[in-house]
């Protein structure tokens, strides 16, 4: 009687095992009635991790399941708060990723404004020095043209004196060699004077008009 009711408690334990479906699980019996049926049970095959319970008596079974029960809630509880910090860090890469994004964009736009500024100020820069070297250029010849116009004054005042002066040398020898008559002084009158260009009149030349200018110069302060 006494191998029989050691007998009982292990088939009880192989009963409740195999309704939990655990892996690796064996009963070691012992049929002493004063030493007590040790469970082994895996509880994470995968990390080997052993966990051994002593079962006196049935009603310590039932204990045990319960013990289980309420471990294996307490773990569903972690990993569904584990599911959800996970689900909790995705959105947030995700929004980091989508944040990302936009700014990538946001700098994309501003780089292509500020390319496309940049390229117009060359544009312009570029058109007000080809105006400036045209100007300066145009002053160039002006001031030629004017050092040019000053030389032929030069030369016109120096003519008209030398003609003035033989004039007056005729004159003198005309008064000294004949009478003073009145046709003859008539004569003088009627001659006709030496034109002097004036200053200016040669300075003022007419502008040439650039094509590339939209404007012309109509005064240029010298």
């Amino acid at each position: 009687m006494s191998n029989v009711a050691a007998i009982g408690p292990v088939s009880v334990n192989y009963f409740i095992m195999e309704q939990l479906e655990c892996p690796r699980t064996h009963v070691e019996p012992t049929y002493t009635p004063s030493a007590p049926v040790q469970l082994v049970h895996r509880l994470c095959p995968h990390h080997n991790v052993v966990q051994r319970f002593a079962v006196e008596q049935k009603d310590s079974l039932d204990d045990h399941l319960d013990a289980l029960t309420r471990k294996l809630a307490e773990k569903e509880g972690k990993l569904r708060i584990s599911k959800s910090k996970i689900r909790e860090t995705q959105n947030e890469i995700d929004n980091l990723h989508a944040i990302d994004h936009h700014v990538r964009q946001k700098y994309r736009d501003v780089m292509e404004s500020l390319r496309s500024d940049l390229l117009n100020n060359e544009t312009e820069c570029k058109r007000i020095q080809d105006q400036i070297e045209w100007v300066s250029h145009r002053r160039a010849e002006l001031h030629d043209e004017v050092r040019r116009g000053q030389k032929l004054y030069g030369e016109a005042t120096l003519k008209l004196a030398n003609n003035l002066a033989s004039l007056q040398k005729m004159r003198e020898l005309k008064v000294t060699d004949k009478p003073f008559t009145r046709g003859s002084n008539e004569s003088l009158v009627q001659r006709k004077e030496v034109h002097i260009p004036n200053a200016c009149s040669v300075a003022s030349t007419m502008m040439k008009s650039n094509p590339s200018t939209p404007e012309p110069f109509p005064h240029f302060n010298m």
